[in-house]
């Protein structure tokens, strides 16, 4: 009965430090932010063939800080890395077709719709889908 008692404390006594590792490692970091986002059409700002302007269609936020877009205003896909810090939104483009860019926007979590919005004011709304 010892032994098993003392295998339990073991493993209960692991899980705690993982953990905790776990959540000082995401720490400063909006978890809620990662999966697939797709842009609301209807409130999104549009070019004249009613294509989004400056903002992804969908983007992939995986939780290693990776990701994938899709800027179909300029017919872009490719990847991305991404950080949350202090309210913004880091993004980082590789260049697929076009040179890497950077990526600062302001960003509000309410359920399953984001929004995000740029420097000059500029925003779109995306839902979550699972």
């Amino acid at each position: 009965m010892k032994k098993g008692y003392l295998a339990s404390a073991v493993v209960l006594t692991l899980a705690v430090v993982m953990l905790s590792a776990y959540v000082v490692s995401n720490e400063g970091g909006d978890t809620t932010i990662e999966g697939r986002w797709v842009i609301d059409m209807e409130q999104a700002p549009l070019d004249f063939v009613g294509r989004p302007i400056g903002f992804p269609l969908n983007m992939d936020l995986l939780k290693d800080g990776t990701g994938v877009y899709n800027r179909q205003d300029r017919g872009i896909a490719g990847g991305i890395t991404w950080k949350t810090e202090n309210g913004c939104l880091y993004v980082f483009t590789r260049g697929t077709l076009v040179d890497d860019n950077t990526f600062v926007l302001d960003y509000k979590i309410s359920g399953s719709t984001l929004t995000l919005t740029r420097g000059d004011g500029l925003n779109a709304t995306y839902t979550k889908r699972r």
